[in-house]
């Protein structure tokens, strides 16, 4: 139902000039269900990415990629930095899902462990996409840098188009 979905909207997006930005729903999503949620298989996993990219890549879409290389720091970040109940929600939904509760993971630690694993799936997954990605390096946590870098990202897609079109 998901493909049928992704076709209907490539199809209709085709005919139309506009520009679409979606967040979470291409990799951070499907990866949330099929490995946190219900434990499946990576090559499962791979393979639904592969056919989901393969029903997009006719809009030539650009994959941003916010990577923390380190994950443990960033995600100790986000701790301190939201309320309790986000925290306590977050770690109780990681660590309660097939893929903590099949490995014993438990607490703050199981859930890093379990973001470090989805990040090494993510990069993988990145390497085999058959169209653009574009990774944002996040390291500083810089709100500058990142608007910065997103608008030459922005004007450099919007050149690379308008060439590509003439």
């Amino acid at each position: 139902m998901i493909f049928k979905k992704w076709e209907e909207f490539v199809a209709q997006a085709l005919t139309t000039d506009m520009t679409y930005v979606f967040k979470c729903c291409f990799l951070q999503n499907p990866l949330t269900m099929g490995l946190i949620k219900y434990d499946q298989p990576e090559a499962t996993l791979r393979t639904y990415i592969e056919r989901l990219a393969t029903i997009i890549a006719p809009l030539q879409p650009v994959l941003v990629y916010v990577n923390q290389p380190d994950v443990e720091r960033s995600f100790r970040k986000a701790l301190k930095e939201r309320p309790t109940e986000w925290a306590d929600g977050f770690v109780s939904y990681y660590i309660e899902q097939a893929y903590g509760v099949n490995r014993s993971l438990s607490g703050v630690e199981g859930t890093i462990a379990i973001l470090q694993a989805r990040q090494v799936l993510e990069r993988q997954l990145l390497e085999m996409l058959p169209f653009r990605v574009e990774v944002f390096g996040n390291e500083d946590f810089s709100v500058e840098e990142r608007q910065v870098w997103l608008k030459q990202l922005i004007q450099s897609t919007v050149r690379s188009t308008s060439l590509s079109e003439s």
